[in-house]
C-alpha cells in the first residue's frame, strides 16, 4: 500500500468531516446568496402590493376627488408601472397587473371627462339665460336627474333622462329660444348618458380584478420560501460548526492516543498537545466571549417576548458549548497530568449558596423541589479545593435535575467517622428521576459514555462529566459511587477526607444562637420532605417548632399560639401563601415576623408582596445557617433589614466614575462587549488595539488599571506588560490579563511577568465587575 493510500486511510474521519464542512459551507454560502436575492424580490413585491393597494383606493375615490388627487393618482400609477417592470414576477402575474393598470387608465380618462361634463351641467341652471318658469323648472329637473343618474347609473334612469332632454329640446324649438348654449350642453348630457354606465362597469371590474389577490399569493409564497430557506440556512451553518468542531475533537483524541503509543517522545509530544489545547481554547473562547457577552448585553435592553426567547436560547446554547469545551479541556488536563488542586480554607455555606444560585432556576422551571439536607454537626469551614468540590456537586446536581421530570432533588451533607477515627465528608445527591439499570451503572463513569445512546439524544452531553467527577474525587483522595433502580431515581455519593480549616477561629461562631433558644416558629409547607428537613433544622437551633402542611391548619395554630416567627410557603394547595399571610395578620395572635418561603425568583413576588413590605423572602433550598442568620437578623434589626427584602430587592451597581481603564484588545466585538459591561459602572474606558499602542498610551495618560489581551498583532500583551513594568510597579498600575488562554501554566506565567490577575474569556459582567472593584479604589456609590 502506498504512503498516500495509508495517509488517506489513517485520516479518513478527518477527511470525512472536512468534506462535510466544505459541502455544508458551500451550501451555506449559496443559500445565503439566494436568500438575499429572494429577500430583495420579496421586498419589491411587498412594495408593489402596498403601492397597488393605494392606487386602487385612489381610483375608487376618483369620482369624489379634486385636482391634487389626480396628481397623486398619476404618481402612484407611474410607480406601479416601474415596480411591475423591476419585480421578479411570473409572466401571467405581470399580464394580470398590466391588464389592471390598463383598466385603471381607461377608467381615469373616462371619469375625468365625466367630471368635466358634470361640472358644466351643474353650472347650466346657474348660468342659463332662458327665462320662462317652465324652462327653469324643466332645466332644474334635468340637472337633478342627471346628478342622480351619475350617482346610481341604470338603464331606466338613462331612458327617463333622454326623455326629459328631448322634451326640453322640443319646448325650446316651439318657443324659438336661442339654441347655441343648449346644443353644447346637450352633447354633455348625452356623453354622461352614454358613458356613465361603462364607467360604472369599469369600476366594478377594477374592484373584482384578480391581480391584487394573485400578487398577495405571490408575496405569501415568497415569504414561505424564504422561511424554509432560512431553516436550511441554519442547518448548513450548524453542520459547518459541528464538522469543524469534530475535526478539532478527532484531532485531539488522535493526538492523545499518539502520545500514549510514542513513549520515546513523551515530553515533546506533551508540549505539542499543550500548545494545541491552548490555541484551540483561545480560538474558540475568543468568539464565544463575543457571543455570550453580546447576548448578555441584548438581554439588558428592551426586547419583545419573542426576541428575548431567542436571545435566551442563544445564550443557553453558547454556555452549553462552553461547558463541552471545558469538559474536554479538563479531561485533557487529566491526561497530561496538568491539573492541580488547591488546599485553602473555605466557607461551606458559600459553596451551597453558589450551587443554589446556579441551579434553583432550572429546578423551579421544571417544578422540581430542590432540597439541602445538611446535618447539624457538619463543619461550617473546610480545607481543600472549593472550586473542584463545587464542580463535582454542580455536575451531579445538574444531572439529577436534567434526568428528573417530577419530584425532588436532595443534596445531603454528613460528617462520617470510620475505623481508626478517620473522618470523611460525604455529599450525596438523590433524585426521583429515570434511574439506571445495573448494566448502565457499571459503565456510567467511563469516558465519553452515557447510560445509553438514547439518553444522549434526549438529554445531550459529552459523556465526560461523570468521568471528570470520578477523576477529581480520586485526586482529592476520595471515591464516588452510585445506587439506583430503573424508574425509581438515583443517589450519587462523593466521599472525601475531612480536613479541618486551619486559619478559621470557630470559638464565637455559634455564640448568638443562644438568642433563638425557646422561641417559637410556625412552618407552613406542603412538600413533606422540605417540611421535615426545615423542621429538623429549626429544632437544631433550639426553636420550638410547629409544622403544618396546609393553610387551614396554620390558621388554627395561629388562633391558639402567638408565634415569634412564621415561615410560609408561597405556593400552597388551594390557596396562595399571600392569602394565608393576610389571614394571619388579621388575627390578634399574629406572628411577630413572617418569612415567605419560595423556590422562585423574588422578582416574581414583587407585585404580590407590594402591600407586605415587612415580609422577607427565604429562597429554597435553605441551609440551617441561612435560617439562623435570617431569624437573628430579624431579632437584631427588626423589619428594616434581612437577607432578601422584596420591596427593595434591586441594588444599583457600584459606580467607578473617577476610574480610568485602558482596554487593550484587538478584537472589535470583544472591545464592544467589555466597554458596554463597564459602562454601567460609569468607568471611563480608553482603547488600544495592540501592545504597542498600550505602551504609548500608558506613557501619556494616567490609568487606574490596564485590561490586557495577550495574543495581538504588532506587539503581544506579554511584551507590552514587560515594558510597562519597567516604569510602573504592580501597586502603581494593576494589569489584568483579559484572555482566552486558561491553561494553568499560562496563568502562572502571566503572574511571573508582572500581571496582577487573570480573567478568562468568556467572562461574565459580574466577574469583570469583581476585578474592577478589587483593583480600583474610586467607588463613588452603591
Amino acid at each position: 500500500m502506498s504512503w498516500l493510500a495509508m495517509s488517506k486511510a489513517k485520516y479518513a474521519i478527518e477527511l470525512l468531516f472536512l468534506v462535510l464542512f466544505v459541502l455544508s459551507s458551500m451550501a451555506f454560502i449559496d443559500l445565503q446568496r439566494e436568500n438575499k436575492q429572494s429577500q430583495q424580490h420579496l421586498d419589491s413585491a411587498v412594495k408593489l402590493q402596498h403601492v397597488l393597494s393605494d392606487l386602487i383606493v385612489e381610483t375608487l375615490l376618483a369620482d369624489y376627488a379634486i385636482t391634487q388627487h389626480f396628481d397623486n393618482h398619476a404618481k402612484l400609477q407611474m410607480q406601479t408601472e416601474r415596480l411591475i417592470l423591476r419585480s421578479s414576477l411570473s409572466v401571467s402575474l405581470q399580464n394580470q397587473l398590466n391588464g389592471l393598470d390598463e383598466l385603471i387608465s381607461e377608467y381615469m380618462q373616462l371619469v375625468t371627462m365625466l367630471k368635466t361634463s358634470g361640472r358644466l351641467i351643474n353650472e347650466f341652471q346657474k348660468n342659463s339665460a332662458l327665462g320662462t318658469e317652465l324652462q327653469q323648472s324643466q332645466s332644474n329637473r334635468i340637472v337633478a336627474s342627471t346628478m342622480a343618474f351619475m350617482n346610481e347609473p341604470d338603464v331606466d334612469s338613462a331612458k327617463n333622462l333622454r326623455g326629459l332632454i328631448d322634451q326640453y329640446d322640443n319646448n325650446l324649438r316651439l318657443l324659438e329660444s336661442p339654441e347655441i348654449q343648449w346644443n353644447m350642453l346637450r352633447k354633455h348630457f348625452e356623453f354622461v348618458i352614454d358613458n356613465e354606465m361603462p364607467a360604472y362597469h369599469l369600476l366594478k371590474e377594477i374592484q373584482s380584478h384578480p391581480a391584487a389577490g394573485q400578487l398577495l399569493s405571490h408575496v405569501t409564497f415568497s415569504y414561505t420560501e424564504i422561511k424554509i430557506s432560512e431553516g436550511k440556512y441554519s442547518l448548513y451553518l450548524m453542520l459547518s460548526i459541528v464538522s469543524i468542531f469534530c475535526i478539532f475533537l478527532t484531532a485531539l483524541i488522535r493526538l492523545t492516543f499518539a502520545l500514549k503509543q510514542q513513549s520515546s517522545q513523551v515530553l515533546q509530544a506533551t508540549k505539542t498537545k499543550d500548545q494545541f489545547l491552548a490555541n484551540m481554547s483561545h480560538e474558540i473562547r475568543t468568539p464565544m466571549n463575543g457571543i455570550i457577552g453580546l447576548a448578555d448585553l441584548c438581554l439588558s435592553t428592551k426586547l419583545d417576548s419573542v426576541q428575548k426567547h431567542y436571545i435566551e436560547n442563544l445564550q443557553f446554547s453558547a454556555k452549553s458549548l462552553l461547558t463541552i469545551i471545558n469538559d474536554i479541556l479538563d479531561f485533557s488536563k487529566f491526561e497530561s497530568k496538568n491539573l492541580t488542586l488547591e488546599q485553602v480554607d473555605f466557607v461551606v455555606q458559600e459553596l451551597f449558596s453558589n450551587i443554589k444560585t446556579i441551579l434553583s432556576k432550572s429546578a423551579a422551571d421544571k417544578n422540581i423541589e430542590l432540597v439541602f439536607d445538611i446535618s447539624s454537626d457538619f463543619p461550617s469551614h473546610l480545607n481543600g479545593d472549593p472550586i473542584r468540590v463545587g464542580q463535582v456537586l454542580l455536575n451531579l446536581m445538574s444531572n439529577a435535575i436534567k434526568f428528573t421530570d417530577k419530584g425532588h432533588v436532595v443534596l445531603k451533607a454528613n460528617l462520617i467517622k470510620s475505623a481508626g477515627d478517620t473522618q470523611w465528608v460525604e455529599f450525596a445527591v438523590s433524585d426521583t428521576g429515570i434511574g439506571l439499570t445495573d448494566t448502565q451503572q457499571t459503565r456510567l463513569f467511563s469516558r465519553f459514555t452515557q447510560a445509553e445512546t438514547s439518553t444522549t439524544r434526549k438529554y445531550g452531553g459529552t459523556g465526560l462529566g461523570l468521568a471528570i467527577c470520578k477523576l477529581l474525587t480520586e485526586m482529592m483522595e476520595g471515591h464516588i459511587n452510585v445506587k439506583s433502580a430503573l424508574g425509581k431515581g438515583s443517589t450519587f455519593s462523593m466521599r472525601i477526607p475531612y480536613r479541618q480549616a486551619i486559619n478559621i477561629n470557630l470559638e464565637n461562631e455559634n455564640k448568638d444562637l443562644i438568642l433563638l433558644h425557646g422561641m417559637t416558629l410556625l412552618i407552613v409547607e406542603d412538600n413533606s420532605l422540605t417540611l421535615d428537613i426545615t423542621q429538623t433544622m429549626a429544632k437544631n437551633l433550639g426553636l420550638k417548632v410547629v409544622a403544618v402542611s396546609h393553610a387551614a391548619a396554620a390558621i388554627k395554630e395561629v388562633k391558639q399560639t402567638t408565634f415569634d416567627f412564621a415561615l410560609v410557603d408561597w405556593k400552597l394547595p388551594n390557596v396562595s401563601g399571600l392569602v394565608l399571610i393576610q389571614s394571619m395578620k388579621a388575627k390578634p395572635n399574629k406572628p411577630q415576623h413572617i418569612f415567605v418561603f419560595t423556590a422562585y425568583d423574588s422578582k416574581d413576588l414583587r407585585t404580590d408582596l407590594a402591600n407586605h413590605p415587612d415580609c422577607l423572602c427565604l429562597h429554597k433550598p435553605i441551609t440551617q445557617q441561612e435560617l439562623a442568620l435570617a431569624l437573628l437578623d430579624r431579632i437584631r434589626c427588626g423589619i428594616d433589614s434581612g437577607p432578601d427584602k422584596l420591596h427593595n430587592q434591586e441594588k444599583s451597581r457600584p459606580k467607578l466614575s473617577d476610574t480610568r481603564i485602558l482596554l487593550v484588545e484587538d478584537n472589535e466585538i470583544n472591545r464592544i462587549v467589555a466597554t458596554e459591561m463597564m459602562s454601567v459602572m460609569s468607568v471611563r474606558v480608553d482603547i488600544a488595539e495592540d501592545g504597542q499602542q498600550a505602551v504609548e498610551q500608558v506613557q501619556k495618560n494616567r490609568y487606574d488599571m490596564v485590561l490586557m489581551d495577550v495574543q495581538m498583532p504588532v506587539m503581544d500583551g506579554l511584551e507590552a506588560t514587560r515594558i510597562i513594568r519597567q516604569h510602573f510597579t504592580i501597586q502603581e498600575l494593576p494589569i489584568v490579563a483579559l484572555t482566552a488562554n486558561v491553561m494553568q501554566k499560562e496563568i502562572d506565567h502571566y503572574h511571573e511577568i508582572g500581571m496582577n490577575a487573570h480573567l478568562g474569556k468568556p467572562y461574565s459582567r459580574e466577574s469583570l465587575e469583581e476585578i474592577l472593584l478589587k483593583f480600583c479604589k474610586n467607588i463613588t456609590g452603591t
